[in-house]
């Protein structure tokens, strides 16, 4: 907190202005838009279409068992 209230002659915290230059270098990464669509492409969509593809293969014999099963 010092940081903040220690200002220059133009009134900027250049310490605090530092530091939240560093945090923001930092932790963008794990924030950004581009990260989150990466990663639920890779966790999420990519084997879902996968278990599609598979359920549907054969004619969809694999999905038309299930929903037997189920019935």
């Amino acid at each position: 907190m010092p940081g903040f209230y220690d200002r220059d002659d133009t009134s900027v915290p250049q310490r605090w202005v530092e530091k939240m230059r560093q945090s923001m270098a930092r932790l963008t990464p794990r924030f950004s838009a581009n990260r989150a669509i990466r990663e639920y492409t890779e966790k999420y969509y990519l084997p879902a279409a996968k278990r599609y593809r598979h359920r549907t293969e054969n004619r969809a014999a694999l999905a038309i068992e299930l929903v037997d099963v189920q019935h």
